[in-house]
């Protein structure tokens, strides 16, 4: 099976209904981590951060919160690996995210 990524190759190269869709994520995003109690909460079950769906498949939330992914094989075909929740950029995830770093989105790790 091919383990496509799906993404934007940078922060500015999207559709105007795209970066509608990303200023939504970042949204739900801000809303979940603001808060430690939120923080907590995601990060004991990571499927409750709210992610994305981009070219058929969701961002993974482990990823994004820099844990380890499960062990399921499945996993890898339904999520993106590599692809930024906040952002939607391929090549890093939320944690290690410059755009949600400089908007106040700062995680631990």
């Amino acid at each position: 099976k091919a383990y496509v990524r799906a993404g934007l190759a940078s922060y500015s190269a999207a559709s105007q209904e795209e970066k509608e869709r990303r200023e939504v994520a970042q949204r739900k995003l801000k809303k979940a981590l603001d808060t430690a109690d939120g923080l907590a909460t995601v990060t004991a079950e990571p499927k409750k951060l709210p992610t994305a769906k981009i070219c058929d498949r969701f961002v993974c939330q482990w990823e994004q919160l820099g844990l380890a992914c499960p062990i399921d094989p499945d996993h890898y075909v339904r999520n993106s690996h590599q692809v930024c929740a906040y952002c939607w950029v391929i090549g890093h995830t939320l944690w290690r995210c410059p755009i949600a770093k400089k908007e106040g989105l700062v995680l631990p790790g």
